[in-house]
C-alpha cells in the first residue's frame, strides 16, 4: 500500500512538470518566455534547455527570416552546454556580405543570442513584431497551423547610429502536450 502511495505522489508530480524543466506546466507562454529570456541573459544554458521542446529541440535563426532548409536545430544536450562542442556549423549567411556564418554553438550564442541584454527589454505583445528591418519575418508562415506564439524583446538603437543599431530577440513557443515549450530563437537587427 505504501508503494502505491509513493507511486501516486510521483505520478502526480510528473504530470505537473513538463518541458519547463521542473516548472509547473500551467505556466502561460509569457511566463515561459520570461524564464527563457532570463536564462539567456544569465547564460544559464541548462535552464534554457529545460524550457525547450524535448523532442525536437530548438531552431536558431540569425535574422528575422527563419530558413527551415539550412537553419540549425540544437538538441537539449547541445543547448545545455554549447561550449562542449567545437564543431563549426553553417547557421546561414551574414546580411550584407552573403558570407557563410560558420561558428561553433558557443560563438553563435555570443553573436546572435546574447549579443545584448535582452532581459532588460520589456517584451512586446504576443505575436507582434517591433523591430522592423528589410528581412521578412516569416514566423507565422513557418509555424502555420500549429499552436505557437512568439514574444519579441526589442532594444532600440542609439542616436549615434540613427537608431539603426537596434536588436531584437524573438522567442517562439509551441504548446506541446499541454505545455509551452521553446521551439525557435530568432535574432533580428537592421539589415541592408
Amino acid at each position: 500500500m505504501k508503494d502505491l502511495r509513493i507511486f501516486g505522489v510521483l505520478l502526480s508530480a510528473l504530470t505537473l512538470f513538463g518541458c519547463t524543466g521542473g516548472h509547473r506546466n500551467d505556466l502561460d507562454p509569457a511566463d515561459v518566455s520570461a524564464r527563457a529570456i532570463q536564462a539567456i541573459s544569465a547564460k544559464d544554458w541548462s535552464t534554457l534547455a529545460r524550457l525547450a521542446d524535448p523532442t525536437h529541440g530548438v531552431r536558431f535563426s540569425p535574422y528575422a527570416y527563419v530558413d527551415t532548409t539550412t537553419g540549425v536545430v540544437l538538441s537539449l544536450a547541445e543547448i545545455a552546454s554549447p561550449g562542449k562542442n567545437s564543431q563549426l556549423r553553417l547557421w546561414g549567411t551574414y546580411d550584407g556580405s552573403g558570407e557563410p556564418i560558420r561558428l561553433t554553438a558557443q560563438a553563435y550564442f555570443e553573436r546572435f543570442v546574447c549579443d545584448r541584454n535582452f532581459a532588460s527589454a520589456k517584451p512586446g505583445p504576443a505575436n507582434k513584431r517591433i523591430g522592423i528591418g528589410n528581412s521578412l519575418n516569416n514566423i507565422n508562415d513557418v509555424y502555420a497551423g500549429r499552436d505557437v506564439v512568439f514574444f519579441e524583446y526589442y532594444l532600440p538603437g542609439t542616436k549615434v547610429y540613427d537608431n539603426m543599431d537596434w536588436r531584437s530577440l524573438r522567442l517562439v513557443l509551441e504548446r506541446t502536450q499541454g505545455r509551452w515549450c521553446l521551439i525557435c530563437v530568432v535574432h533580428d537587427e537592421w539589415t541592408i
